[in-house]
């Protein structure tokens, strides 16, 4: 009697009736499928976590000490700095007055004041007419009726 008990199989550890084996840690296919599955899961959320928190360091071919400084270095900086201190101020195109934050971009790329910012102000250059018509084909297609009045 004791080797018919050796040989059924134990039941599953999630107690859901049906047989499970010792490959998979008792558990039945099903019950194994649904571990699996949330391992999975668990793992795929950790890394997801992992990679949010990893921190960008600076390469160490790109960091140079304040120590060590070149004629090479301190003359691209000031040059780099020279570029940023020429800031391009906003002036209209037609009669160069300051328009700061007033100023209206037109179509065709330019700033212009509040006199000269209308199209026929300052000879716009861009095409209005050909745009409308772009715009006009894209909304309204062409509707062709069947040649043929005894199709099905």
């Amino acid at each position: 009697m004791d080797s018919q008990s050796n040989l059924t199989p134990p039941l599953c550890a999630k107690g859901c009736g049906f047989f499970g084996s010792p490959e998979k840690k008792n558990l039945c296919s099903e019950c194994y499928r649904d571990y699996v599955k949330e391992e999975e899961s668990v793992a795929a959320e950790t890394a997801k976590k992992l990679s949010q928190l990893v921190i960008n360091t600076p390469s160490a071919a790109n960091y140079k000490s304040p120590a060590v400084l070149t004629d090479e270095t301190t003359s691209s900086s000031a040059a780099a700095a020279a570029s940023s201190s020429t800031v391009k101020i906003n002036r209209c195109e037609c009669c160069n007055k300051k328009v700061g934050l007033l100023g209206f971009k037109c179509r065709c790329e330019k700033t212009f004041c509040g006199v000269h910012r209308h199209a026929t102000e300052h000879s716009c250059t861009f095409d209005f007419k050909t745009l409308g018509r772009h715009i006009l084909a894209e909304q309204n297609p062409l509707v062709v009726s069947d040649k043929l009045h005894t199709r099905i």
